[in-house]
Protein backbone atom coordinates (compact mmCIF):
# COMPACT_ATOMS: atom_id res chain seq x y z
CA UNK A 1 0.00 0.00 0.00
CA UNK A 2 1.33 3.43 -0.91
CA UNK A 3 1.91 6.12 1.70
CA UNK A 4 -0.90 8.30 0.30
CA UNK A 5 -3.31 5.34 0.47
CA UNK A 6 -2.39 4.74 4.11
CA UNK A 7 -3.13 8.38 4.89
CA UNK A 8 -6.51 8.16 3.20
CA UNK A 9 -7.39 4.96 5.07
CA UNK A 10 -6.29 6.49 8.38
CA UNK A 11 -8.26 9.67 7.74
CA UNK A 12 -11.37 7.68 6.84
CA UNK A 13 -11.01 5.50 9.93
CA UNK A 14 -10.66 8.53 12.20
CA UNK A 15 -13.71 10.19 10.62
CA UNK A 16 -15.75 7.02 11.00
CA UNK A 17 -14.70 6.64 14.66
CA UNK A 18 -15.69 10.25 15.39
CA UNK A 19 -19.07 9.74 13.76
CA UNK A 20 -19.78 6.62 15.82
CA UNK A 21 -18.60 8.50 18.93
CA UNK A 22 -21.12 11.23 18.09
CA UNK A 23 -23.93 8.68 17.83
CA UNK A 24 -22.84 7.04 21.11
CA UNK A 25 -22.83 10.36 22.98
CA UNK A 26 -26.26 11.23 21.58
CA UNK A 27 -27.62 7.87 22.72
CA UNK A 28 -26.01 8.21 26.14
CA UNK A 29 -27.52 11.65 26.76
CA UNK A 30 -30.88 10.83 25.18
CA UNK A 31 -32.76 11.19 28.47
CA UNK A 32 -31.31 14.65 29.15
CA UNK A 33 -31.89 15.71 25.54
CA UNK A 34 -35.51 14.52 25.64
CA UNK A 35 -36.21 16.61 28.76
CA UNK A 36 -34.69 19.69 27.15
CA UNK A 37 -36.08 19.51 23.61
CA UNK A 38 -39.33 17.54 24.08
CA UNK A 39 -40.75 18.54 27.47
CA UNK A 40 -44.03 16.82 28.22
CA UNK A 41 -45.94 15.07 30.98
CA UNK A 42 -44.92 11.71 29.58
CA UNK A 43 -41.13 11.19 29.67
CA UNK A 44 -41.42 8.09 27.48
CA UNK A 45 -42.97 10.15 24.67
CA UNK A 46 -40.08 12.63 24.87
CA UNK A 47 -37.56 9.79 24.78
CA UNK A 48 -39.26 8.24 21.75
CA UNK A 49 -39.16 11.63 19.99
CA UNK A 50 -35.46 11.94 20.83
CA UNK A 51 -34.70 8.51 19.41
CA UNK A 52 -36.76 9.49 16.34
CA UNK A 53 -34.34 12.37 15.76
CA UNK A 54 -31.46 9.93 16.31
CA UNK A 55 -32.95 7.57 13.70
CA UNK A 56 -33.43 10.41 11.22
CA UNK A 57 -29.74 11.31 11.53
CA UNK A 58 -28.74 7.69 11.16
CA UNK A 59 -30.83 7.16 8.02
CA UNK A 60 -29.71 10.43 6.42
CA UNK A 61 -26.10 9.23 6.35
CA UNK A 62 -26.46 7.10 3.19
CA UNK A 63 -28.51 9.80 1.48
CA UNK A 64 -25.76 12.33 2.20
CA UNK A 65 -23.21 9.82 0.95
CA UNK A 66 -25.08 9.43 -2.32
CA UNK A 67 -25.57 13.18 -2.75
CA UNK A 68 -22.06 14.28 -1.86
CA UNK A 69 -20.54 11.26 -3.60
CA UNK A 70 -22.28 12.27 -6.80
CA UNK A 71 -21.19 15.85 -6.25
CA UNK A 72 -17.61 14.70 -5.69
CA UNK A 73 -17.64 12.67 -8.89
CA UNK A 74 -19.10 15.47 -10.98
CA UNK A 75 -17.65 18.64 -9.45
CA UNK A 76 -14.59 17.40 -7.57
CA UNK A 77 -13.90 16.28 -4.03
CA UNK A 78 -12.86 19.72 -2.85
CA UNK A 79 -16.19 21.28 -3.80
CA UNK A 80 -18.11 18.38 -2.29
CA UNK A 81 -16.20 18.71 0.97
CA UNK A 82 -16.77 22.47 1.06
CA UNK A 83 -20.49 21.98 0.42
CA UNK A 84 -20.73 19.34 3.14
CA UNK A 85 -18.91 21.57 5.64
CA UNK A 86 -21.11 24.53 4.71
CA UNK A 87 -24.25 22.53 5.43
CA UNK A 88 -22.80 21.44 8.77
CA UNK A 89 -21.60 24.93 9.64
CA UNK A 90 -25.00 26.39 8.78
CA UNK A 91 -27.01 23.95 10.86
CA UNK A 92 -24.85 23.83 14.00
CA UNK A 93 -25.71 27.34 15.29
CA UNK A 94 -29.40 26.69 14.71
CA UNK A 95 -29.25 23.76 17.10
CA UNK A 96 -28.35 26.09 19.94
CA UNK A 97 -31.39 28.28 19.33
CA UNK A 98 -33.85 25.35 19.46
CA UNK A 99 -34.15 25.57 23.21
CA UNK A 100 -34.86 28.46 25.53
CA UNK A 101 -32.66 27.17 28.36
CA UNK A 102 -29.22 26.24 26.99
CA UNK A 103 -27.57 26.05 30.45
CA UNK A 104 -29.89 23.36 31.78
CA UNK A 105 -28.61 20.59 29.51
CA UNK A 106 -25.02 21.41 30.47
CA UNK A 107 -25.87 20.93 34.12
CA UNK A 108 -27.63 17.62 33.45
CA UNK A 109 -24.74 16.46 31.29
CA UNK A 110 -22.29 17.24 34.07
CA UNK A 111 -20.49 20.04 32.21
Amino acid sequence: MRQSDRGAVLTGAIGNALEWYDFAVFGFFAAAISKQFFPSDDPLAGLINTFGVFAAGYFMRPIGGILFGWMGDRLGRSRALRASMSVTRGSAPRTRTCTGKPKKIRIEAGM
